[in-house]
């Protein structure tokens, strides 16, 4: 079978897209990709059929009344077939994946030369998307059917946002950033602690995890002016540089972060992840609590086409490799891309007109 032949059903992936849930279409998102690119890359296609089967795994858990949080797939999978929500064939073919996976991400851990660099070919391309269609037909037939299919995403923010939340935000930033760009679990949990409305958190309910998040600073003026200037990092940023909404005032806002899974990322989490931030500042407007700029670093290109989506502006290059962005909301330059936003801009115009004597 030539690699050109290797392929998911487009037919299975339709109908995972029909479904209402999230998880069945984040599923989706990361077969089409496996389609794309298994004619070019075997590893990556690979791995992207192993992550399929992970967010597939962890719904079968969820669905089942298993609580996944951060473990790794092994145990997941382990606790599932205990609970007898998996048939063990199912479970070889899961199992199949996920270890081709493994080796076409992080190679065999051997001491061994020949087999540490081993390659991956048409072979195991072929195995593993026959595994994942026969796996994904079962999950279509067996699974979905018991999925709830009203809500694709559930949002929290404020002090709906726990410290389980934050280390699963912490989890998403391992598979975006570089080891140094990744947050702490410690010092973001004292951020939460300190001005838990930092952080806005998109939950796929399917598998009850997050798959999002954005997390967004008033910041003193000195400290918003060393980002800025592009010359640190923000992952140590010190409680005390982040202010608190205790009154009505101008504010500087920093987007610290904003990730969304990679296997969410063809899907609509990132409009939903935008529109709760944009509801989040006009809940803040009513309390008389306004922002004069927005800053961002971007770090990924992802990253930096989610500043440029939202109408930022590029400032400087860092020291650190990437880009910060910028953009003013007294008066309001936002990119106007739902209603949400045109309400929020409409209210920020009117508000600048009302304060311009007043701004710092």
């Amino acid at each position: 079978m030539s690699r050109r032949e290797i392929m998911i059903d487009p037919v299975l992936i339709e109908r995972l897209r029909a479904c209402r849930a999230a998880t069945p279409v984040a599923v989706a998102a990361d077969l089409f990709k496996f389609n794309k690119i298994a004619s070019i890359d075997a590893e990556m296609a690979i791995v992207r059929a192993r992550r399929a089967l992970d967010l597939l795994l962890r719904s079968i858990a969820t669905n089942a009344g298993i609580v996944t949080g951060t473990k790794p797939m092994d145990q997941v999978l382990a606790e599932v077939r205990r609970a007898g929500a998996i048939p063990a064939v199912i479970e070889r073919h899961v199992r199949l994946v996920k270890e081709f996976g493994n080796i076409a991400a992080h190679g065999v851990d051997t001491d061994d030369a020949v087999d540490s660099h081993v390659v991956l070919s048409d072979a195991e391309v072929a195995l593993c998307a026959e595994s994942t269609t026969l796996v994904v037909n079962w999950f279509l037939g067996a699974v979905v059917p018991a999925l709830p299919d009203s809500v694709r995403y559930v949002v929290r923010s404020g002090v709906q946002v726990t410290e389980r939340m934050v280390d699963q935000a912490c989890a998403l930033d391992a598979l975006v950033y570089r080891d140094e760009l990744r947050g702490v679990p410690e010092v973001c949990r004292s951020w939460l602690r300190w001005n838990p409305e930092i952080y806005t958190m998109l939950i796929d309910p399917g598998v009850d995890q997050v798959v999002g998040y954005l997390n967004a600073m008033p910041l003193e003026d000195e400290a918003y002016r060393a980002i800025e200037r592009g010359t640190g990092l923000d992952v140590a940023i010190p409680t005390e540089w982040i202010r608190k909404y205790e009154l009505p005032d101008f504010y500087r806002l920093y987007f610290c972060s904003i990730v969304v899974h990679p296997s969410y990322q063809a899907t609509t989490a990132f409009k939903a992840l935008y529109d709760a931030f944009i509801d989040h500042l006009i809940s803040l407007a009513e309390r008389e609590i306004f922002f004069t700029e927005i800053l961002a670093d971007g770090v990924t290109r992802a990253g930096m086409r989610a500043c440029e989506y939202v109408g930022m502006r590029r400032v400087r290059e860092t020291d650190h490799d990437s880009v910060i962005f910028k953009v003013t909301l007294l008066p309001p330059a936002l990119r106007i891309t739902s209603t949400r936003a045109k309400s929020l801009s409409t209210y920020y115009a009117s508000k600048y007109e009302e304060f311009r004597t007043l701004l710092p």
